[in-house]
């Protein structure tokens, strides 16, 4: 028994473990309530996954530009393989990448996904004309 909880403490990172465990409840809920409100969840997959690429990406590349700004800064010669390989990654760029994606797939997906996704009101029942037949209708009654 200590030599499985010896290689799990030293070969799997704590942060590691809770972000693939918050991604696992984002996408479970997501798709849970897709099913719940009868929206297409291919649509919300097929929009979560390409958020979550351009959340890697986008936290790559600003990595990328921070650290060859950092490095130009020290005086060192900055080469293809050290800003890709040795740069790590930024949360915000993370963040831009993630909304920008979002973004730009419900666009793609022409849709309003990113306000219906986002919205917490709920859907207007009645469609009267102005808010003077409305106000007047409900009075009558």
């Amino acid at each position: 028994m200590e030599t499985i909880v010896s290689f799990f403490r030293d070969h799997i990172l704590t942060y590691s473990v809770f972000a693939a465990l918050g991604i696992l409840a984002t996408f479970g809920m997501s798709l849970l309530l897709c099913v719940k409100r009868e929206q297409n969840w291919v649509r919300q997959l097929f929009l979560m996954i390409g958020s979550l690429l351009g959340l890697v990406l986008g936290a790559k590349l600003f990595g990328i530009v921070s650290y060859a700004t950092y490095l130009m800064r020290q005086g060192v010669p900055v080469t293809f393989e050290k800003i890709v390989f040795q740069s790590g990654i930024v949360f915000y760029g993370g963040l831009l990448g993630y909304f920008g994606s979002f973004w730009l797939l419900s666009k793609y997906l022409s849709r309003s996904a990113a306000s219906g996704a986002t919205s917490w009101r709920s859907p207007r029942r009645c469609s009267t004309g102005s808010r003077a037949s409305a106000a007047t209708a409900g009075a009558s009654l």
